[in-house]
This record gives C-alpha cells, structure tokens and sequence, in this order.
C-alpha cells in the first residue's frame, strides 16, 4: 500500500465532509494503520492492531466521536471490503481504490457542552419531557431487541443480520438494567458488578447491554449537579471542599465501565466489540453521536417541539442500538439518581416502580 502523501503530492481524490475533532487530534499525534473491519450500506469501521476505530459513514449517518462523514461519491465509489488495509494521518485517508483529502473537511466536536443543570429547568418543562421519554422506558420489549437463530456476542460483518429471539435477551438484559438502576440509586453499591454485567450483554456490532449503558452514561452527566457553567465536573478545590472524586457518580460510572473495558489483555478492549468498547469510551469523555446532541440542544432551549423528531432520529440509529440507548436515557432519567437533589422525591414519585429502583 503507499504511505500517505506528503506535502508535495497532490493525488487525486474527494475530499471528507467532516470529521471528529478528537479523531482529528489523534491522526495528529500518530498515523492510523489498519484494516477495514465491518462493511454495511452506509458505514465501514476500520480497526488498529491497538484497537482505535475509525468510523467511515455516509452523511446521511452524520457525524460521531470517531467518525469520518465521506461524500456520497466517494462512499459509493469506496467499494471496501472486511481486511482491506488503510492507513491515515490529519491530511489523507488512504483506502484501496481512493484517497480522501481531510485537510479542508470541518472538524465537529462530540464533545458535549452540557452547560446548564437538569433540575433547573423550569418544572412544567421537566414533566414534559418525562412524557415524551416513558415509552422508552419500557425495555427490554420485543421491538427493542430484533429476533436471530441463536444468541452471540460477536460482531457480525453487517448490521442486517443482527437479529435475536427476544425470549434469549429479555430476562438477562432486565436483570441488568435492573441491578444498574439500583445500584445509580444506591449511589455506588453494586456499580461494578451491575457494569460487568451489562457490557458485551447482547448480540450484534454494538450489543444492547452496551447502548444501554451509553444512554446511562450520558443521563447520569446530565443530572450530575457538580458541573461548573462550561460542562465540566467539577473539582473538589473549585468547591472549596475536601468531597473524594468516589462521591461523584459520574465518575464512578465512567471509572466502572472504563475498568471492566480494560479487564483483559493490556491495550485491548476484550468485554465486547471494538466497536462498541470505542462508544463507551468516548462516552465516558461525554463524547456522542449528533443525534445526542441534538435532543440535549432541544432540551437546553425548552424546543418542546422538537423532542419527538430528535428522539426519533435516535431510535432509528441501527438495528436496535438506538432505541436501546434511549432506553438507558430514560429510565435512568426518570428515576432521577439525582445526587440528593431537591427533586428526588417529586421525580421518584411518578415513576413507575419497574423502572425506579429505591436505595
């Protein structure tokens, strides 16, 4: 394969849309190498002998914590195939047939920014919101997790052939997403074993268990109460305090899932699909895909409007994966693991007890 142009190529090629910041930053600090994982209609994954994922999408997909948005041309013309070899820095993306000019794609930040608190959104707006989010809920349910031959932990080369009986998934998938929101309500007790039991929980590129755990991830940000004005936790010595970082639930969970991302070789992410390892992973830096961002912008701004549209353009996102994550949004939302806010009792109050474990 020929290395990555230098500055006195020009060769020939379209040029990418868009692409992740933090991947962008990546590409800067060392050269990608490796080879084309997965292939489905409108996205590639490309992995690392390190385990770095990069995500080739359509635009349609739109953007994501490591992905690269190419132009309808150029993902119609890429042709790639499971164990192609690519190779990449900031400026190219070589793949077999083409090179993709990232120096002029705009670069978007997953980051979110999460600059206000959950509970002081006026409370009418809340109980709004709840309304849109409790048929989500509802999970496991025979619409969440699509029907296959057998249950299986490995990633298929396309999302299409994701399918699972729903009797082989319920039972272990609520029992997990049980013991979680206990556990989010115990404040800590349990948060490990309830993690351990949910990652790599499931079938497909992406498993439930996983996109479960996402959608917590990114509703356990949105309730923490010690976010300073720009999105970030805060520390103790901004609070003036001597508070341990354990206290902090965030933390916690991101530390949880990072931990057991990590339980096998060093360097590898073993638990589950490198696919999935890399959306946890970043979204333990409150790293998501557009459509997240979306629905917390409509949230933010009160656009009551707007929240069927955006919940909807999450749970359209794969074969099950997005109406999964919205789930783990929901119930962990609902239950309000509200860090003693003020709130506690009026949000577990009309929640329903399946989805609202009590300490």
């Amino acid at each position: 394969m020929n290395s990555v142009p230098n500055g006195a190529e020009t060769p020939t090629g379209s040029i990418a849309l868009s692409l992740s910041a933090s991947l962008l930053e990546s590409l800067k600090k060392a050269p990608f190498e490796g080879q084309v994982a997965t292939v489905s209609r409108k996205a590639a994954n490309l992995l690392d002998p390190q385990g770095q994922v990069i995500s080739l999408v359509a635009p349609e997909v739109g953007n994501g914590p490591f992905s690269i948005v190419l132009p309808p041309s150029a993902w119609g013309s890429a042709l790639l195939q499971p164990g192609d070899a690519v190779r990449a820095d900031h400026r190219w993306l070589r793949l077999p047939e083409q090179w993709i000019d990232l120096r002029q794609a705009r670069s978007w930040s997953a980051k979110l920014s999460l600059p206000y608190r959950y509970h002081r959104l006026p409370r009418a707006f809340r109980l709004s919101v709840d309304r849109e989010l409790r048929p989500f809920a509802a999970w496991p349910s025979p619409l969440a997790v699509p029907p296959t031959s057998a249950p299986s932990t490995s990633a298929p080369s396309t999302p299409e052939v994701r399918r699972t009986p729903p009797r082989l998934w319920q039972a272990p998938l609520k029992r997990a997403a049980d013991d979680l929101q206990r556990a989010l309500a115990a404040g800590q007790q349990g948060l490990e074993q309830a993690v351990e039991q949910l990652i790599g929980l499931g079938p497909g590129l992406t498993p439930s268990g996983d996109d479960y755990l996402l959608g917590t991830m990114v509703a356990v940000a949105l309730l923490n109460p010690e976010r300073s004005s720009h999105g970030r936790a805060t520390t103790a010595a901004e609070k003036g305090t001597q508070e341990s970082q354990g206290k902090n639930l965030e933390n916690n969970l991101n530390a949880a899932v990072l931990a057991r991302l990590d339980a096998g070789a060093p360097g590898r992410r073993t638990s589950t699909t490198a696919l999935s390892a890399a959306f946890l992973v970043a979204a333990s830096r409150n790293e998501v895909s557009e459509p997240w961002h979306d629905l917390l912008d409509a949230m933010a701004t009160g656009c009551l409007e707007d929240l069927p549209h955006h919940l909807e353009a999450l749970e359209s996102k794969g074969a099950s994966s997005g109406r999964d994550a919205l789930a783990g949004f929901a119930q962990t939302l609902l239950g309000d693991h509200s860090f003693a806010s003020k709130n506690h009792s009026l949000q577990a109050s009309k929640a329903s007890p399946a989805v609202v474990a009590t300490s």
